[in-house]
């Protein structure tokens, strides 16, 4: 049956080929009833004629799709049509072979140690269930983005063609990559060269043969035909790989050696046996990649690879931001379109611990695992997975085994804690409106314990359950405490009078009872405090000299570091704190001196390129667990229906995967989008314009916080840093044109640009300045140069306002309204001309975080973002009487992203959208995560 893009195939719809060779074609389809994507291997005619050989391929097909481990391809169904096509619908995997990326660059000696355990690890529990691959080779290896590995076509080999004497056996293989991709037969064992029966050894020599050349660079037995690729298979002795990898320990050849005999009773007679000894071998690459300057990590995929010395830094700076509009900033929840600027990295003093640190990677699924937390005897963890496509509450033993799922709604249910009587573990879920539940450890009924709450923690004593309110993950900050029986009753909230008229990244519990807090008072600034319960005795953690603390002085320091999270071991003498540390964002151990609280020393533990989150310790201090997450986002397009508030089709990336994007905004016509991106690898922030149609870019500027078009398209404002002089300066520039400088100021200030007047002769942004104690939208001249604002169009202090959008008729403004101590964000809607805060007219009421609000076109619907009822954002819309200036009806939903696969950035204060006639604009992100565990970090 010929097919083609949407040809219905049973079960599937067609998308597109992906691949075609020997063994037939691969299409990527949809699976309609559960709308999940799947490689469909069509096979050819002549290699399914014979009945015999066909039996005895569906048999091992059939073997294969029971294998359920994370590093095997899953195959979901082997059918036959009714014309007689057979056909395996199998996973979908997105990224690169292994194939792609050894002819496109050089592993390191550890990226191949973790590519051989994963594929290692998949032929373990294949040869356990009697399947033998045959056919390992790297165009069989996928390399997901997330740092997984994917080992294909598992039960295929039986359907390989027996190809006549003498002919070219060099191009033997399966496809399965986009594009025709073939094998080889450098990767057959001796005796499968010599046509013998083969066991589960050809397949520890084929990865012998892939791992030699992950590390080597070069096949071991490479030739010039086939005869002579069989002839250094049967006769020759690879080169040593230290000749062309010097850095390679004498351990890898001696692993290389034994997978490589040629008497296969002298190779390795099992693969788990081969597993053991690479999982040795990197364990000996983290013992030997400490120095006696301190503790060093060495994380298994190669985003995690980079080995951290453990220090104690010091020789910080000021960040050179003001410190007003930081303050400000950070107090109205960081729901502006902010970008933190990160300074030189601070200096660091040698430590002379010589602590040596296992790590231990605890869960291996492709998805997102988080929010650990330990059973108080330490011998399992419960955490967040999505690995059965849901978020839930799984338990994993420390002994090993697979992972137990507690919870099972169809809502998302995270955020666990264990109880210290080790009975019960108490979550948050989105179920009926969203709040916390307690399940038993050991599985059974869950019961609500509350309506409201995220990120609910036992006390120390386990009577009682404190939960945050007002936070949102990727965006704000908690606002208030409240504390509930264990057993149920009425929640009530504490230490209000100290809470509010604060922000805090994050609040928890002393081991004494008493509560930490870190964040800014409203009273005493910005630093870390410890309270009482009555909230009568307040401390406030003093530094010692040359930490690289964020909050000191209520002002930002510490040359581009921020401490967001923090938890305390059980005898109050250290504080284990994830930091973001020029954008890395990483956990640390901090010694406490425990009467006075001063924060003593800083140690860095663990390390790489991925986001270290989620810390938390066992009960008796000496192993800390926590997820290594990646996130990749770009900006999007997508068909809309501005008018009906509806996406028509599929969406289109409009920026590279490597970039980090920030603020962005959509012309009015759709046609072009301006977009902040730092790039990978790179402390340069940039402002770039891309054509939407032909994807074509143009670097317009350097180093901008916020971005704007004018309304004819045809110009762009924009609020930068220029770091020399020490100011911050608003400017604009046509696109053929050059910057023109609409306004500067010194750092004590700044003017955050967010649209212009319909007739385009002045700017309207959020005005940040010292005097004032809060942020108003203001109106900037776009034709002569100024100081300041010419006009503050609206305020209501202390209120920050951001975010200002004229409505196409110029006759009302839309806008954020952050309040200091309030629960969430409101968005309001008030005449252009100005306005008191009385005659400001709320939208969308119900949402807590309702944020970045765009007009469509006729003016008649008002589009935000909101995570609304749930955690993840979404786009909603409401309709708007553009005569009257009042929302007609309830806010409806337009999107339905509820994955952290596929997602809104939930880094709200960063992101933005965009609405034009025909168009919508977002940033989608996934995140991807695994936990990993560190021992000895009480030493």
């Amino acid at each position: 049956m010929p097919l083609q893009a949407g040809t219905r195939f049973g079960a599937y719809e067609v998308i597109n080929l992906i691949g075609s060779g020997g063994m037939g074609e691969v299409w990527l389809a949809t699976e309609v009833r559960l709308g999940r994507k799947v490689a469909l291997k069509l096979l050819p005619s002549d290699l399914t004629r014979d009945p015999t050989r066909v039996l005895r391929f569906e048999q091992e097909a059939r073997a294969a799709s029971a294998l359920n481990h994370p590093n095997v391809c899953t195959i979901y169904a082997l059918a036959e049509t009714s014309d007689g096509q057979h056909y395996i619908a199998m996973e979908y995997v997105e990224g690169e072979t292994l194939r792609r990326r050894l002819t496109t660059s050089r592993l390191s000696v550890r990226e191949a140690l973790d590519i051989g355990i994963q594929v290692a690890a998949a032929l373990t529990v294949a040869h356990t269930a009697g399947i033998i691959h045959r056919d390992i080779k790297p165009e069989n290896v996928m390399l997901r983005p997330d740092g997984v590995v994917k080992v294909l076509d598992f039960g295929l080999a039986k359907l390989a063609p027996v190809l006549p004497e003498g002919a070219d056996t060099t191009q033997m293989g399966v496809n399965t990559d986009a594009g025709t991709v073939v094998g080889t037969a450098a990767y057959m064992s001796p005796e499968q060269a010599r046509g013998q029966q083969v066991d589960a050894r050809t397949d520890i020599w084929s990865l012998g043969v892939m791992l030699y050349e992950m590390v080597a660079g070069r096949s071991p037995f490479a030739g010039p035909s086939g005869s002579d690729v069989f002839a250094g298979i049967l006769q020759n002795e690879p080169a040593p790989v230290a000749r062309f990898e010097p850095t390679a320990p004498a351990e890898v050849q001696r692993i290389l050696t034994k997978t490589l005999r040629k008497d296969r009773v002298q190779r390795y007679q099992t693969v788990q046996d081969l597993l053991l000894d690479l999982q040795a071998l990197r364990a000996d690459f983290q013992s030997h990649a400490r120095s006696g300057s301190g503790p060093t990590l060495l994380n298994a995929t190669e985003q995690e690879a980079s080995a951290i010395k453990g220090s104690t830094l010091g020789g910080w700076s000021k960040r050179g931001r003001f410190a007003g509009a930081a303050t400000l900033i950070v107090a109205a929840g960081a729901l502006g379109s902010w970008w933190w600027f990160a300074g030189p990295s601070p200096q660091a003093a040698v430590n002379s611990s010589s602590v040596r640190r296992n790590l231990t990677r605890l869960t291996f699924d492709g998805g997102l695992q988080t929010d650990a937390t330990w059973s108080p005897d330490g011998r399992s963890i419960a955490y967040t997975s999505d690995r059965a496509g849901n978020e839930d509450v799984w338990v994993q033993s420390m002994a090993g085994g697979d992972p137990v799922r507690l919870t099972r709604s169809p809502s998302r249910d995270a955020e666990p804690s264990w109880s210290p009587d080790d009975r019960n573990i108490v979550f948050r879920s989105e179920r009926e409106g969203g709040g916390l539940f307690i399940v038993p450890a050991r599985g059974g009924a869950e019961r609500q314990l509350t309506s409201s709450g995220v990120y609910p923690e036992w006390t120390p004593d386990g009577s009682e359950i404190l939960f945050r309110t007002g936070g949102v993950r990727g965006g704000g900050l908690f606002v208030s405490l409240h504390v509930v029986p264990a057993d149920g009753g009425e929640p009530r909230e504490i230490l209000r009078d100290f809470l509010h008229g604060g922000g805090w990244s994050w609040i928890g519990s002393h081991p004494d009872g008493r509560i930490s807090a870190l964040g800014i008072h409203g009273q005493s600034g910005a630093g870390f405090y410890t309270v009482t319960r009555d909230g009568r005795n307040v401390t406030r953690s003093a530094f010692a000299p040359g930490l690289p603390l964020p909050l000191q002085d209520g002002s930002a320091s510490g040359q581009g570091t921020r401490v967001v999270r923090f938890v305390w071991n059980r005898t109050g003498t250290a504080l284990y704190v994830e930091a973001l540390v020029n954008e890395v964002h990483n956990v640390w151990r901090v010694r406490v001196e425990p009467k006075t609280l001063r924060w003593q020393a800083a140690e860095q533990l663990t390390g790489g390129a991925g986001a270290d989150k989620g810390a938390a310790l066992s009960r008796d201090g000496t192993r800390l667990v926590f997820t290594t997450e990646r996130k990749s986002s770009r900006l999007w397009v997508f068909p809309f229906d501005a008018a009906a508030g509806r996406i028509t089709g599929e969406g289109t990336p409009l920026t590279p995967e490597d970039d980090t994007i920030g603020g962005s905004d959509l012309s009015p016509d759709g046609t072009k989008a301006a977009y902040i991106v730092r790039h990978s690898g790179s402390k340069s922030v940039d402002l770039w314009a891309v054509d939407v149609s032909s994807g074509e870019r143009e670097l317009l500027a350097q180093n901008v916080i916020t971005a704007c078009w004018s309304p004819d398209g045809k110009a762009i404002a924009y609020t930068l840093i220029r770091h020399e002089p020490g100011e911050w300066v608003a400017a604009g520039r046509a696109l053929s044109g050059t910057e023109r400088l609409l306004g500067r100021w010194r750092r004590d200030s700044a003017f955050l640009v967010s649209d212009w007047t319909r007739d385009g002769t002045a700017i309207l942004g959020s005005y940040f300045h010292p005097i004032a104690s809060a942020a108003p939208l203001a109106l900037w001249s776009s034709s002569t140069q100024s100081s300041k604002p010419d006009r503050i169009l609206l305020a209501d202090p202390p209120a920050s306002l951001w975010q200002g959008r004229f409505s196409p008729n110029g006759r009302w403004v839309t806008f954020g309204v952050g309040r200091p101590g309030a629960q969430g964000v409101e968005l309001m809607v008030a005449s252009a001309a100005g306005a008191p805060p009385a005659e400001w007219t709320r939208i969308a009421p119900d949402h807590v975080f309702p944020d970045k609000p765009r007009w469509a076109p006729d003016g008649r619907t008002l589009y935000f973002l909101s995570r609304h009822p749930g955690l993840f954002f979404n786009l909603w819309g409401v309709r708007f009487d553009p005569e009257g200036g009042r929302p007609v009806g309830a806010p409806f939903m337009i999107t339905r992203f509820e994955s952290p696969g596929n997602m809104i950035d939930p880094d709200i204060a960063e992101i933005e959208s965009g609405i034009s006639a025909q168009r919508a604009m977002l940033t989608l992100a996934t995140v991807t995560g695994n936990i990993w565990m560190l021992d000895n970090v009480d030493k």
